[in-house]
């Protein structure tokens, strides 16, 4: 909810229970309540009276274990704490992962994390809204391409003359049912995590071997390198490990890039 306000004296105001608000004056009289002020990990005091209303995230805050229901229940986050109470099943501490406790990478400003899996850019819900745009469904698609697949495999009636007397149809309604299976999904989340964390480690070695590559050519390079050939009077030589060098260190740029392009195709 936006509230525009003109020509009200607005003021940010701190009670004795140290409330935070922001207050306005309709007239001369009692101070109003207008919105809450809520921190980028959540914090606010609900001691006002104040929890039914959808605060941090769009979540409602439960006074009993102070902390909100992210993803439909599936973790609670503290604010106070700033962290979620329980490990993301995705990406345990046991499997790797970057701080699977933490939210949003310890950056709230600019990530949201509605589901408790995984960050997602601010600006980027921000701007899908004021564009007003929709992704649809996994439902509504499948429900489409089942429909899409029924209606191209009905057979195309003949066409009647006129003196053919109309014929008695018998119509179906057509329905479909979508199932989803929770544990074939969560074992392929299981799977595509598994070979993106293998990637990342090939990756790693890779990139050892570039920096081996990269220290091997500086040296060739070197004044001093390039003298102690000149002295053994084989430039040649030289010459042609500074090539098979840089080869070899080209060679391992594209394997790199190629991994990295591979690594983005492959989302949980």
């Amino acid at each position: 909810m936006k509230l525009l306000l003109i020509n009200l004296p607005v003021v940010r105001g701190r009670s004795v229970n140290k409330t935070v608000a922001f207050l306005f004056f309709v007239r001369p009289g009692p101070v109003s309540v207008i919105l809450f002020v809520y921190g980028p990990y959540g914090q606010h005091d609900c001691s006002t009276g104040q929890t039914a209303k959808l605060g941090f995230n769009g979540e409602r805050y439960d006074p009993l274990t102070r902390s909100y229901a992210l993803g439909q229940g599936y973790r609670n986050y503290s604010p106070a704490l700033m962290r979620f109470q329980s490990p993301d099943d995705l990406s345990p501490f046991a499997q790797g992962g970057l701080n699977a406790y933490a939210y949003c990478v310890n950056d709230p400003i600019n990530l949201l994390d509605a589901t408790g899996h995984a960050p997602t850019a601010g600006q980027l819900h921000e701007r899908i809204k004021q564009m007003g745009l929709k992704v649809p469904s996994a439902t509504s698609q499948v429900h489409g391409r089942a429909n899409a697949s029924k209606r191209q495999s009905l057979p195309r009636p003949l066409s009647a003359s006129r003196d053919a007397k109309p014929k008695k149809t018998l119509r179906f309604n057509e329905t479909t049912e979508t199932f989803f299976y929770e544990e074939e999904r969560s074992k392929f989340k299981g799977q595509l995590y598994q070979e993106r964390k293998a990637i990342i480690n090939y990756m790693g070695r890779e990139y050892r071997v570039f920096e081996l590559y990269q220290r091997e050519l500086n040296t060739l390079l070197a004044p001093t390198t390039e003298a102690m050939f000149k002295q053994s009077k084989n430039p040649r030589g030289h010459l042609a490990l500074i090539t098979f060098t840089q080869s070899q260190l080209d060679d391992a740029h594209e394997r790199l890039r190629q991994l990295n392009k591979t690594l983005k195709s492959i989302r949980l």
